[in-house]
């Protein structure tokens, strides 16, 4: 596991990736269009505090869940 995978190795997971979503997403309509997704992103976002929405991005949760997903097939 400490070894780093070479370039062609880590396109063709992110190819393979890509499949396993497009195949996902084929079977799994979208229920609102990509405009409205963005707003309604907006508007949650606007209901967080003030203090919340200005204190730097914290993306450590977001890592852990990328290694997590990475075991699943």
């Amino acid at each position: 596991m400490g070894r780093t995978p070479d370039l062609a190795a880590l396109v063709r997971r992110r190819a393979e990736g890509f499949a396993r979503f497009a195949e996902w997403e084929a079977s799994h309509p979208a229920m609102m269009s990509p405009e409205a997704a963005v707003a309604s992103i907006g508007a949650l976002y606007e209901l967080l505090p003030a203090t919340s929405r200005q204190r730097q991005i914290d993306t450590t949760g977001v890592r852990r869940m990328h290694d997590a997903l990475r075991h699943l097939r």
